[in-house]
């Protein structure tokens, strides 16, 4: 009886290669999901970035509009510009668009609105269009006083 309680001492616990496995796989597991973690707080940035370029290019587009709309009426608008240097905005109307054939109707103007920024040493840009209404497009401004 004695072989077998001293052969059950012996096979208690782990060994150093045993433990030396287990540490290797749980740091490779650990490794892994701090890349996960990583790449979650870039994507989280990216789509912050992404929220403030939408933010400027409304904030432009509601400018132009109130321009084109009221003219001369100039309220007093908060440039969040400002507040992001990193980003740039560039605004541009166009007379809407050309078609190789004449059209009954008037195209409405095009109001373009570029906001740009860098993400990790790469240029981002985005652009949204708006239609300007016919009228305001041709100059006339939705408030005719006639």
């Amino acid at each position: 009886m004695t072989d077998t309680s001293s052969r059950k001492s012996l096979e208690q616990g782990f060994s150093l290669l045993e433990l030396l496995v287990a540490v290797a796989i749980l740091a490779v597991g650990l490794i892994s999901i701090q890349s996960l973690e990583n790449q979650n707080i870039d994507a989280s940035n990216y789509i912050n970035d992404l929220n403030i370029g939408m933010m400027l290019a409304d904030y432009r587009l509601g400018e132009e509009q109130i321009k084109a709309n009221f003219g001369d009426f100039n309220p007093p608008l908060k440039s969040f510009e400002n507040e992001f240097p990193s980003f740039t905005v560039d605004t541009a109307v166009e007379n809407g668009l050309s078609l190789p054939v004449d059209l009954p109707i008037e195209l409405p103007g095009v109001l373009v609105v570029d906001v740009s920024w860098k993400f990790h040493r790469h240029d981002e840009k985005l652009m949204v269009v708006d239609y300007l209404p016919t009228s305001v497009s041709a100059g006339q401004g939705i408030l005719n006083t006639q």
